[in-house]
């Protein structure tokens, strides 16, 4: 018994120090290894939003309101977006991404928080999503659509708060970029906002409720906000929130693999071979019994 136990804890030592490695892949391939501080993330303040109270933008006055939140950036001299001003994607890459040889993206960081293989792997993961997320809309088969955007400030009214900006933000991008097929009202746009540190997850109707719910959006918003004030890091938070939105959609059939598909096929060829040969002796042996009859 004591040797089994000796033998699980090696193999759960292995597992735990595998998991770790890969995890640390996983975030040197955003740009940067990011490191977990305990100490931070205890002396950040609780999320926390207050129907009440009009909290005001990094930049925003007056500075009482300003100085009340002296948890965020100390950097109050970047631009304010709004809905209006944020650039597309689509129409100009060059104003969103540093690959700007781009036809079109499906990021928007005007800001430059996330570095250019940051980006990259952001658009990595929504290819990604694009090519196994299904949607179906009038009974046919698309795939889902997504775009990210990044800011590092908006502007918020006074009779709002802070996440209600950004939802009215990602609301406003969602319709203006035209994410989703044509026909299909199945787009989705997730905006992140640093200074602000909130999150949005704008939906159109069509997408699937496992998503569009209000208490998934609440997760994505509070998960995203973990990470970016574990780590600081406005890569990690945004790749996180992709990946649990591609997680929860459908997923598309998937076919048989390359590998699968040529091994089914040598084993057909195989099969159809010794049958044919089976075959041809068959009739071989009757012939010869016939003619010695």
């Amino acid at each position: 018994m004591w040797k089994s136990l000796f033998l699980v804890a090696i193999s759960g030592a292995q597992v735990s120090r595998v998991s770790s490695k890969a995890i640390a892949d996983g975030y040197t391939q955003m740009g940067q290894p990011f490191r977990f501080s305990k100490s931070f993330v205890a002396a950040a303040p609780a999320f926390e939003e207050s129907s009440s109270e009009a909290w005001w933008p990094a930049t925003g006055k007056p500075p009482l309101r300003k100085a009340q939140r002296t948890h965020l950036d100390e950097t109050f001299d970047v631009a304010l977006h709004t809905e209006t001003s944020f650039p597309s994607p689509f129409e100009q890459p060059e104003k969103c991404v540093a690959f700007s040889s781009l036809s079109h993206s499906w990021v928007c960081d005007p800001d430059h928080l996330l570095s250019p293989e940051e980006q990259a792997f952001v658009e990595a993961r929504l290819l990604k999503l694009r090519d196994t997320a299904q949607s179906t809309c009038n009974d046919s088969q698309n795939y889902y659509q997504a775009a990210v955007a990044v800011a590092s400030d908006i502007a918020v009214n006074a009779d709002e708060t802070p996440q209600q900006a950004t939802d009215r933000f990602a609301e406003a991008l969602l319709r203006r970029w035209g994410v989703g097929n044509k026909g299909c009202h199945d787009g989705i746009v997730l905006a992140f906002v640093k200074n602000l540190k909130t999150v949005s997850l704008a939906t159109r109707e069509n997408v699937d409720t496992r998503v569009a719910s209000a208490l998934f959006k609440t997760h994505i918003q509070r998960s995203m906000n973990h990470v970016f004030l574990s780590t600081g890091s406005p890569a990690a938070a945004v790749a996180t929130g992709v990946e649990l939105v591609n997680r929860h959609l459908p997923r598309a059939p998937i076919g048989l693999s390359w590998s699968a598909t040529i091994l089914l096929t040598l084993g057909g060829v195989y099969l159809a071979s010794v049958l044919g040969i089976y075959y041809s002796l068959n009739t071989f042996m009757m012939k010869s019994y016939t003619v010695e009859q």
